[in-house]
C-alpha cells in the first residue's frame, strides 16, 4: 500500500476511535480477531475480518439514521 493511501484510512481510523460508539466498534474487532486467531487458512481469515467490518458499517450506519 502506498503513502498516499494510507493517510485518509489513519485518519478515518481516529475518526471511528472517537465515535460515541467506538467501545461496540472495538468489542466487535476483538471478537472477529479471537475467532480469525484460530483459524489456519489466510482466506478465512480474511473472510472473517471482512464481515466484522461489513457488520460494524451496518452498526454505524442504524445509530446514525
Amino acid at each position: 500500500m502506498n503513502n498516499r493511501r494510507r493517510v485518509p484510512i489513519l485518519r478515518t481510523a481516529a475518526e471511528v476511535l472517537t465515535d460515541p460508539l467506538a467501545d461496540e466498534i472495538a468489542a466487535r474487532i476483538e471478537k472477529a480477531a479471537r475467532r480469525a486467531n484460530f483459524i489456519h487458512d489466510s482466506a478465512v481469515r480474511r473472510e472473517i475480518c471482512v464481515a466484522a467490518a461489513l457488520d460494524i458499517l451496518a452498526m454505524i450506519n442504524s445509530e446514525r439514521n
